[in-house]
């Protein structure tokens, strides 16, 4: 009988308002290069940028604030304060980034409920640190995709995961995520059991079939319930 010990969890669009801090982060960006610089760069025109240079080869090794960086003196190319502008742009930006944490209603209190009971971690190809949050203290470990060398999709960041807290056994863990790539699929490959978070019913016209599927994190308790009590691994008759 395999028993359900840990719960992981992906952070950015899961459990954190990753899209609410980045507009935030842009725009006081754009007023910064505005008032600084007197150069009109809206938010769109800076995340497309930046989008833009992450589809190139040397964007996609590039790590996630050098990308942003690089972008950043990509639009300034031009303007005689170059160096000056992109080094304060990149300051309003990290620190209105890394800031304000904002956590989607019910999260600290489904994980803190969780953590009574089993061990917490996180995957995430983001750069949100969750120790700069009210989630403080409740993960056991965070696997950040640039330190590690593997991003979601590939099934080798739950590899890393799972040597981090000598897990031997896959069906131990039960991962969530909102991306049906990036963590139902990704967490099928690397032999866990998948919660996808579809909080907008948003239609599955893949052929990725997470373990659960949930609307809020209110529900989450109630499938691990549910999970810990039927989960046998193959040998088991």
């Amino acid at each position: 009988m395999a028993v359900l010990t840990h719960i992981t969890f992906d952070l950015d669009e899961t459990l954190f308002d990753f899209r609410r801090t980045l507009d935030e982060a842009l725009h006081a960006t754009s007023q910064y290069l505005e008032r600084v610089g007197h150069l009109r760069v809206s938010p769109a025109q800076l995340q497309k940028t930046r989008d833009a240079l992450a589809e190139t080869p040397a964007g996609r090794a590039a790590k996630l604030l050098e990308l942003r960086k690089w972008s950043l003196a990509k639009i300034l190319r031009d303007h005689p304060e170059k160096q000056r502008l992109v080094t304060g742009a990149m300051e309003v930006f990290e620190a209105t980034r890394f800031g304000q944490v904002y956590l989607y209603p019910d999260a600290q209190d489904v994980l803190e409920t969780l953590a009574r009971q089993y061990r917490l971690a996180a995957v995430t190809n983001g750069n949100t640190d969750p120790e700069t949050s009210a989630l403080s203290g409740l993960f056991e470990t965070t696997v950040f995709a640039e330190a590690c060398g593997f991003a979601k999709p590939d099934p080798r960041i739950f590899g890393v995961l799972m040597h981090r807290l000598t897990i031997t056994d896959p069906a131990s863990v039960l991962h969530v995520g909102d991306a049906l790539i990036n963590d139902v699929h990704c967490g099928a490959e690397a032999g866990v059991a998948t919660v996808w978070l579809n909080p907008n019913n948003s239609p599955n016209t893949t052929h990725i079939a997470p373990t659960y599927e949930i609307r809020t994190l209110r529900e989450l308790p109630q499938v691990v319930q549910h999970h810990a009590s039927r989960i046998v691994t193959p040998s088991d008759p």
